[in-house]
Parts: C-alpha cells; sequence; structure tokens
C-alpha cells in the first residue's frame, strides 16, 4: 500500500516537471513590437548603375494578441506621394482589412479562424536556410525564395521570434531587384488607438 502511494506521488511529480518544461500556450507567443519599413524596387541598367522603379515607407505595429496594423505610402524623392494605405489584422474578431486613406475606404479581405496563432513552420526548412545574420538587432534565418517554381538570387531573412521577414533582398527573373527591411524595433506593447478604423471611411466587403 506504501509502494503504491509512494509511485502516485511520484508520477504526480513528474507531470509537474514536464509541465513546467511544455513551452508556454501559442496564444501567450506573440512578441508586441513596433518599427520603420522601408522598400524600394529596382532594376539594373545597362552601365551596371540601378534605377529606383518604386519606393515606399511604412510602419508595423503588432500586439501580443497578434493583432497587427501595417502602413505603406509611396515616396518619390524623399516625400510622400498621398497618404498611403494599411493593413488591419484584428485578432478580436478574425478579420483582415485594406483602409485606403485616400480613397477613405475600407475593404473586408479576409476572415481567419480565431485565436490568431504564430506558425509553428514559419522559420525556413533545413534545406532552404542559407546561414544567420543580425539585422538591426534581430536574429534572422536567411531563406531561399521561389518566383514561379524556381529559385531566384537573394533571400528572405526570418526572424522565427517576431514571425518576421525582417530583410528582403531577391532579383527576379526580369531583373528588377526588391529590397526591404524593418528597423527601429521597439518592444513595448502598441496603444490600442493605433488598431482603430479611421472613423468616416466607407467599408465594404
Amino acid at each position: 500500500m506504501k509502494r503504491r502511494i509512494e509511485i502516485r506521488y511520484l508520477l504526480t511529480f513528474l507531470l509537474f516537471l514536464i509541465g513546467i518544461g511544455l513551452p508556454l500556450p501559442a496564444e501567450a507567443q506573440w512578441v508586441p513590437f513596433t518599427a520603420q519599413y522601408e522598400e524600394r524596387i529596382v532594376r539594373q541598367l545597362p552601365d551596371g548603375t540601378e534605377e529606383v522603379i518604386a519606393e515606399f515607407e511604412g510602419r508595423i505595429s503588432r500586439s501580443s494578441s497578434g493583432s497587427e496594423w501595417r502602413t505603406k505610402v509611396g515616396m518619390s524623392n524623399g516625400q510622400a506621394t498621398g497618404r498611403g494605405h494599411a493593413k488591419f489584422k484584428d485578432a478580436a474578431t478574425g478579420t483582415i482589412y485594406h483602409i485606403d486613406h485616400d480613397s477613405r475606404h475600407v475593404r473586408q479581405l479576409a476572415q481567419k479562424s480565431l485565436p490568431f496563432l504564430p506558425s509553428p513552420h514559419f522559420a525556413p526548412s533545413e534545406a532552404d536556410a542559407v546561414g544567420t545574420q543580425v539585422i538591426n538587432g534581430v536574429a534572422c534565418v536567411g531563406k531561399r525564395v521561389k518566383v514561379n517554381g524556381e529559385f531566384v538570387p537573394g533571400a528572405h531573412w526570418v526572424s522565427q521570434n517576431l514571425h518576421l521577414v525582417v530583410k528582403e533582398d531577391i532579383t527576379f527573373p526580369d531583373g528588377s531587384r526588391r529590397v526591404v527591411e524593418y528597423s527601429g524595433f521597439q518592444y513595448t506593447e502598441p496603444s490600442s488607438s493605433v488598431f482603430a478604423i479611421p472613423v468616416g471611411y466607407a467599408m465594404s466587403d
């Protein structure tokens, strides 16, 4: 009888230790942050120099619940060409919106199942990985990129911790090159006002 009690307590203790070693629930694994965004699309000229085809700036904010607000504004000679647009993933409802600030219009893009969870497969596979780098203070793994089923020069630099492509530098088959980079990371919970659709915008599905 005493031996059975000892075994029962031992099993209980082992289960407790296993529980300590288990990862936190996925709902708690989003890292809140805010960062700046820059994108350039260029093409190489016959003399070897690069010409900027398009240029954008923006910002990303993500909450610990998984809500995300991304802004993107076209740039020309350092000046914004309009008010730009935003993409909003609402972790409370599972809805994804596109907000066009120039036309003051909001369109629902998709409905996701809740809760929003980080993908366990976000990091590149061993076959696709191309090394590691610390980019703007963020540890990243390089991932080869396919376009139309074929690998292209360059890579995506992925932060598994942030679930974010921190830097993209790839050359397309037509010779154009896209460079995207996030910087200025601040790891604080964004204000709830960041995730508010502007009042007075027209809404459509």
